[in-house]
Parts: structure tokens; sequence; C-alpha cells
């Protein structure tokens, strides 16, 4: 039978026997991690990384056709102020802005009453002359028969003559201003002898206006124009006679055919460049001041082009793209110089060569150097 020290001692040598046994655990458990993180497994993880699935377009030279829009007014072809050619206050006013008038109407009209005194005074005036006339032709003749018969001086025959053309010049000159005068009071009534549009009338009934103040202006109708702006990039490639189209979605879907009159030489607005379209037709109901556009089409030419979506936010200024290189099966990140986007696409300046794969879907799952599987088509 074992005695009580015998039993302390059993009991004590099962107690280490366990302590050896967890820490052997321990030791295995710290191995097997650390030998996780060795060469081997990195190896392991880097041969199993997921490539990306994207679908790739080979950049191609395309022929580029680019259609431009410019938003402007209609205007008529001609518009003709139009004013008094005398002074004075004005009487009535026979139109409004937007009123159709034909040739002849009358636009407005002045208080004539001084000018129908003064055209009184040169008619009393002339006949005044007249009666002077008269009078020195009269004495004229009667001195020259007196002369002819040797009863007066050549001197009497001279101041006669003399008398005579005074008079009759002051009758003309008389005439004349009796002629300006009744001028005067018909130019009292403002009339038009052209048919149109009265697009302004900035004169009030009541107001005095000068000689050539605008009283209205005449929008003449036979033809309509389109003013756009078109921005520096652009106002060199329109000449006069291209041929565009104009459209006024406000009254109809319809497309008007026109040609371009006149490129303006100097900035309008900030950088843009006034251009004016004569329209070959039109919309029924287009009046002056209505909104409109113009569209053009540039010519055809060599350019490369992609989606607008495969092109990525700028960074550095610079947008850019991921193109895959086929002997790594990587993707790179490639800066491009973009320019216009035309029906073909957004164009390519720079950064892109023919030929070269760009991702066009799945960028934005791509790091620079992520492998890459091409998705089949």
């Amino acid at each position: 039978m074992p005695t009580a020290a015998q039993e302390h001692a059993d009991a004590r040598g099962d107690r280490a026997m366990r302590r050896v046994a967890a820490l052997g655990i321990v030791l295995t458990v710290l191995l097997a991690l650390l030998g996780g993180c060795g060469p081997g497994t990195e190896d392991s993880e880097g041969q199993g990384e997921q490539a990306k699935t994207v679908r790739v377009l080979q950049a191609k030279t395309v022929s580029i056709e680019q259609e431009r829009s410019f938003a402007g007014t209609a205007r008529a072809a001609e518009t003709i102020p139009l004013s008094f050619e005398v002074d004075g206050r004005i009487r009535s006013i026979a139109v409004e802005m937007g009123q159709r008038i034909e040739a002849g109407e009358v636009v407005a009209r002045l208080d004539c009453s001084d000018y129908r005194l003064e055209a009184q005074r040169r008619q009393s005036e002339v006949e005044r002359r007249e009666a002077v006339l008269d009078r020195a032709r009269s004495d004229y003749r009667r001195i020259q028969d007196l002369y002819e018969k040797e009863h007066t001086s050549r001197s009497e025959l001279d101041r006669a003559r003399a008398e005579y053309r005074s008079a009759k010049a002051g009758l003309s000159e008389a005439r004349k201003s009796l002629e300006q005068a009744r001028d005067k009071v018909e130019d009292c009534v403002l009339t038009t002898d052209r048919a149109g549009r009265i697009s302004r009338a900035p004169a009030e009934e009541q107001q005095n206006v000068r000689a050539g103040q605008t009283v209205a202006v005449l929008s003449v109708a036979d033809r309509m124009q389109l003013r756009v702006f078109v921005p520096e990039d652009v106002i060199a490639r329109i000449q006069p006679g291209d041929r565009a189209n104009a459209t006024f979605r406000t009254l109809t879907p319809e497309t008007f055919p026109a040609r371009v009159d006149e490129v303006g030489v100097e900035a309008a607005k900030s950088t843009t460049y006034p251009v004016r379209l004569e329209l070959e037709r039109e919309p029924e109901g287009l009046r002056p001041g209505m909104v409109g556009r113009a569209v053009f089409r540039f010519p055809a030419r060599s350019g490369l082009a992609l989606p607008p979506s495969s092109v990525l936010g700028r960074e550095k200024g610079k947008a850019w793209v991921f193109v895959v290189d086929p002997e790594t099966g990587t993707a790179k990140k490639r800066f491009v110089e973009v320019g216009e986007l035309t029906d073909q696409g957004l164009v390519l300046r720079s950064g892109v060569e023919e030929g070269e794969l760009v991702v066009v879907r799945g960028m934005s799952r791509l790091e620079k150097g992520h492998k890459v599987e091409i998705e089949r088509q």
C-alpha cells in the first residue's frame, strides 16, 4: 500500500506532464502560424489572385463627322427705323408692337399747328411777291417801250429791268419756301412704304421728338434670319455660304434649311462670335425674337474615338483610360487628352495608339496592375 508521501509525489508528476503537453500544443500552433507567413504561403496567394473580367475595345481610326448646335434668336432679314423728318410733339401713334402693317399705312402723327401757320404765311408771301412781280413786269415793259421811242434814258431802263429781275427772283424764293413749309406739314404724318411687322415702338404720345429720332421699328418679314453665337474653337470652321439646319422647338419639331450669310469678325459676348443665317424656309408663326437653334454638320476627318463612359475622371488636369497589356494580361492606367464629343464617340487627341485594347466595361473595379480577363462577346 503506497504511503501518503508517495501519493503526493505521483500527483505532482501528473501535473508536470500536463503542463508539458499544453506547452507542446502552444508551440505547435505558433509554428504553424509562423509557417503560414513564409514564402510558400505568399506564393500560394499570389497564384490564387482572381483576375477582373473586363470588356475591351480595340482603338481604331474612324471617320469623325461632328454635329454642333448653337442657340440664337430669329430676326427679320431687314429692319427699318421709322422716324419723322421734322421736330415736333407726337399727337397720336397708330401702331403697337407686334402689329402687322401694309405699305402706306399711318404709323404716327405730329401736332403740326405751327407748320400749318408757317405754310399760310409762306402762301401770303407768295401772293405778295406775285403782285410785286406783276407791277415790276408792267413797269419794265412800259419803260422799255418809252426807251425804244427815245422818251426815257438808258439808266431808267436798266433800273426797271433790275427791279423786274429782283421781283422775279423774290417770287421764286417765296415759292420755294412755301413748298418747304408744305412739305413739313406733310412730314407731320409718318407712313411706311414697306409692309412688315412693328418690332419696337419706343415713342409715346405727347412726346417731343427730334427729326430722325426713332418712333417705331419695322421688321420686313419677307425673309427671316437666325442669329446665333458660336464659340472661338468653332468659328474658324464656319464660312459664308455654309449650309445648316434651323429648329424652333416652341413652334414645331421640323427642321428648316438655312445658309450662313455673315460671320462676325469680332467677339460679341465673351469669346463667342455672331453668325447670321438666312432661312430658306420658315415655320408658320415665326416672329422676330423667338428662340431657335442652328445645327451645323462639319466635314468628316480621321481620329480615334471611344465610348464616353470608358474615359474616367480627371487627375492632375487630365482624364485617363485603362489599357490592357496583352503580354502580361494586366491593366495599365493611361492619361489621355480628350477632344469633342461626336456621334462616333469621344475623340482622343493623344494618349492611345491605334490597335491598343482599351477597357470599356469593368473599369470601376480596376486598379493599376490588376490582372484582367477579357470578356468574350
